[in-house]
């Protein structure tokens, strides 16, 4: 029968997909990782639910299409209507859609991340946001610094114009005295 092969095949890609759910459960730092990995769980899952949909027509269809039974007793007016065996190309055809579908849920389930190097990557990227973070706090009190002793420029650049102008207006010499220097 087609369709047994096929459910061993849902099944195994549901098991991966619970394993896989299980093992993202287990991991401790999540801040960049999760936010893709809760988008690939939900693309999974809908491509579960529609390889549980295309079941599901895949069985109406067949059943359908099926050709009548004959019995020994009973004598049934077959429907001329029908081609003669639809139900082969109807079979292909949902063969088709269900194994695309199962190599959807095959491409996204490997590309959540793996149990092997999960921690590994996880500790190695912490080491490398510290160091840049080092970096930038660095970088910034440097910053912070120069501009520090420009604002101290400016401020005393301004002074030194709102002297010179005051001076202007009471009618003193526009030259700083030795004192004020």
């Amino acid at each position: 029968m087609l369709l047994y092969p096929i459910y061993s095949v849902l099944l195994y890609r549901l098991i991966c997909f619970y394993s896989h759910v299980k093992h993202f459960e287990k991991t401790s730092c999540f801040k960049k990782r999760y936010i893709n990995t809760f988008y690939l769980l939900t693309k999974i899952t809908e491509k579960v639910l529609l390889l549980a949909d295309q079941f599901c027509n895949a069985i109406g269809v067949l059943q359908q299409c099926a050709p009548p039974a004959s019995f020994s007793n009973i004598q049934t007016a077959i429907n001329k209507d029908q081609p003669a065996n639809p139900t082969e190309e109807y079979a292909q055809l949902f063969a088709a859609l269900i194994a695309r579908t199962a190599k959807d849920v095959d491409v996204l389930i490997d590309s959540l991340p793996s149990e092997e190097s999960t921690a590994a990557l996880q500790a190695a990227s912490l080491r490398q946001l510290e160091e840049e973070n080092h970096e930038a706090a660095a970088r910034l009190e440097e910053v912070v610094y120069r501009g520090d002793m420009l604002l101290e420029k400016i401020q005393s650049a301004l002074a030194d114009i709102a002297q010179s102008q005051l001076r202007t207006r009471n009618g003193a010499p526009s030259q700083p005295s030795p004192a004020e220097s």
